[in-house]
């Protein structure tokens, strides 16, 4: 007998099995529960606060502190079926998929700083490398702050508190607050495919603005095997 599940607010369900090629995603559903299965994903928005120690190009070390917000762009079919094979792969550690995502920022961090020198435009070059990366996972920075920069041997900063935000990529952030498309999505879909969203990625660092108020909060991926 089948059985009905219906999707939460900032929810898609993720349906596999007989009958389903590759991944189906809905927001209701109905399921044979002995050769399909129902896994909840979330589309909330993901906070990730990074801190990295680096050098920049003259080989001054310093210390950096960001923190990058993101979320799935739930208009977009196809990355949005990236984002959830990426984090129903990782579903059985539900930290790995989050782990995956810093440890990317991370490192195109220390890549773009051992390239670059003191008073080139750090920050921008480092959100569109990242964003770059992300689109693999069907991610899209929305937001970008860059708390400080501090050199290690005079303790000063190099930048202020900043914000890096792209308009549209923000938009899409608040829809994904706001509300979830109610239409099926399903794939295949490739989770290598590095131009997902190319107009957001070029369009990441147009918008500097200055905010105090940051959310610093860590939202972790969210995965469920739906219950009855």
């Amino acid at each position: 007998m089948k059985r009905h599940y219906v999707a939460r607010p900032q929810e898609y369900l993720a349906i596999t099995g007989l009958g389903i090629k590759d991944m189906k995603l809905a927001k209701e559903y109905y399921i044979w529960p002995l050769i399909q299965k129902c896994t909840r994903i979330s589309v909330s928005s993901i906070t990730c606060p990074i801190r990295v120690e680096a050098k920049s190009a003259e080989n001054i070390p310093f210390i950096l502190s960001a923190i990058f917000k993101m979320c799935p762009p739930i208009d977009d079919k196809i990355a949005l079926l990236c984002y959830a094979k990426f984090v129903y792969s990782n579903k059985n550690i539900p930290n790995l998929a989050y782990d995956r995502i810093e440890r990317i920022i991370k490192s195109e961090i220390l890549n773009v700083a051992a390239s670059m020198r003191k008073d080139d435009t750090f920050k921008e070059e480092a959100v569109y490398k990242i964003q770059l990366r992300l689109n693999q996972f069907g991610l899209i920075i929305y937001d970008a702050f860059f708390e400080q920069v501090i050199d290690v041997h005079t303790s000063k900063s190099w930048i202020g508190d900043s914000t890096l935000v792209s308009k549209n990529a923000k938009l899409n952030g608040a829809k994904n607050e706001n509300q979830v498309p109610s239409n099926d999505v399903e794939g295949p879909a490739s989770t290598t495919n590095k131009n997902l969203v190319p107009a957001q990625a070029r369009s990441m660092y147009q918008m500097p603005v200055t905010s105090n108020n940051v959310n610093s909060t860590v939202v972790s991926v969210d995965i469920q095997c739906c219950n009855g």
